[in-house]
């Protein structure tokens, strides 16, 4: 219902109800009167004055009457009426005028207010796209999290693993760390030299006779050049002090000097050898000779250190 309307007086509703309740009964009055008269007249007329019934014709002019009187009284209402119309009338069409202005007020309201309503139902459908999307993306967020969190701890476990094996590596370091090795200088000698072949991290004698080698090379020259073949090496393994004890105890170091040549793999080997023989008093050469070759020559001395 408009503003207009619910601001109409109830008195007013009530005053124009009753004028349309009463008008229509008074029309219906007038022409029940009408009817009735004409009724009574036609019946009047054709019966003859023997026929006509005193009481019945009483009754009928009684009804007469009585529709007379309520005619008259229905009269003086419309006269009313009519007045109080020409008096309401400037009023009624203004209140007219003011109810389709705001039936046209109400359209446009009805139309704003549709509009509005299906702006509201795009943006809930837009807030529940964004819900939805916001859910989705919290839940990667989460995952995400969780992977870098496992990550994280995988990460912490690598890395302390990688810090248990650079301890132990360390420790075996501390361990296996080798002593700082000094080289005393060469000096002239008269003794002869004994020859051995460091080869593959591997101890082979060849001895002091080229010509007869030890079983543990095999001797090749051509001219003045000797090359030694290994073939049957020992392994210093993991008590190398008993096997180079085992190698050296048959040479004399007052006759002989150590001879060492050494491919360029086995050094390791070398300078533990090296250091055994300066522990047992022995002087060494030695030198890196992928070949193992020597030249043969009339020297007259040799250069060694202890």
């Amino acid at each position: 219902m408009s503003k207009l309307r619910d601001s109409l007086p109830d008195s007013l509703e009530l005053l124009l109800d009753t004028m349309c309740n009463t008008f229509g009964g008074i029309m219906f009055i007038a022409l029940a009167l009408v009817i009735i008269s004409q009724m009574v007249t036609d019946k009047v007329v054709a019966e003859s004055p023997e026929k006509v019934d005193p009481q019945e014709l009483e009754m009928l002019e009684h009804s007469v009457a009585l529709l007379q009187k309520n005619s008259a009284a229905d009269l003086k209402n419309i006269e009313k009426y009519k007045e109080f119309q020409k008096k309401a009338s400037p009023n009624l069409k203004a209140l007219i005028a003011r109810l389709k202005e705001q039936e046209t007020i109400n359209r446009e309201l009805a139309w704003q207010a549709e509009s509005l309503e299906k702006q509201l139902r795009r943006m809930q459908a837009e807030k529940a796209r964004l819900q939805r999307e916001t859910a989705d993306l919290q839940r990667q967020i989460e995952r995400e999290k969780s992977q870098k969190v496992q990550k994280e701890k995988d990460l912490l476990k690598e890395l302390a693993k990688a810090e248990k094996e650079l301890k132990e590596l360390q420790e075996k370091l501390s361990a296996t760390k080798g002593k700082t090795i000094k080289f005393g200088m060469e000096e002239s000698t008269y003794k002869t030299p004994y020859i051995v072949l460091v080869h593959g991290n591997k101890i082979y004698r060849a001895g002091n006779d080229w010509r007869h080698p030890h079983s543990d090379v095999t001797a090749r020259n051509s001219d003045r050049l000797v090359v030694f073949i290994p073939r049957n090496g020992t392994a210093l393994g993991n008590s190398p002090d008993r096997a180079l004890n085992n190698i050296f105890s048959s040479v004399d170091k007052g006759r002989h000097f150590i001879w060492l040549t050494c491919d360029e793999h086995s050094f390791p080997t070398l300078m533990m050898t090296r250091e055994y023989l300066r522990a047992q008093g022995f002087m060494v050469k030695w030198d890196i000779n992928n070949m193992h070759s020597f030249t043969i020559g009339n020297s007259t001395g040799y250069s060694a250190s202890f």
